[in-house]
């Protein structure tokens, strides 16, 4: 399903992807967040609601967004929440969408604090 979807994919590198409007061609593509590393999700068009337990990582996500699409925070001389992977590694993402019929990409990497 996951090749059907994108083409061939490096799973060790993307870990879970996220789709929103497939009409559009919209995808988020996450690079290791912790908690969302095991699972797939399809969804359908239009509104998206995330919902879920304490801690199944609903903020983690919204801060992925965010972070994909404003710069990810850097801690500079205070502490500040990067959700960064537990183990060892690069953190990021990439997204796909579409706007007024033109298809963008946009892929960022955050630096992690063993850098």
């Amino acid at each position: 399903m996951l090749t059907e979807l994108l083409g061939p994919v490096d799973r060790d590198l993307y870990q879970a992807v996220f789709s929103f409007d497939q009409d559009a061609l919209t995808q988020i593509f996450a690079l290791r967040p912790d908690e969302f590393a095991e699972h797939l999700r399809l969804l359908a068009d239009g509104l998206q609601v995330i919902q879920g337990l304490n801690e199944a990582g609903k903020t983690t996500l919204h801060q992925f967004l965010l972070g994909m699409l404003f710069g990810f925070p850097q801690a500079k001389g205070r502490k500040v929440n990067t959700y960064e992977p537990l183990e060892q590694g690069p953190y990021g993402g990439h997204l796909q969408f579409e706007v007024n019929g033109t298809t963008y990409e946009l892929t960022r990497l955050g630096c992690n604090a063993w850098d």
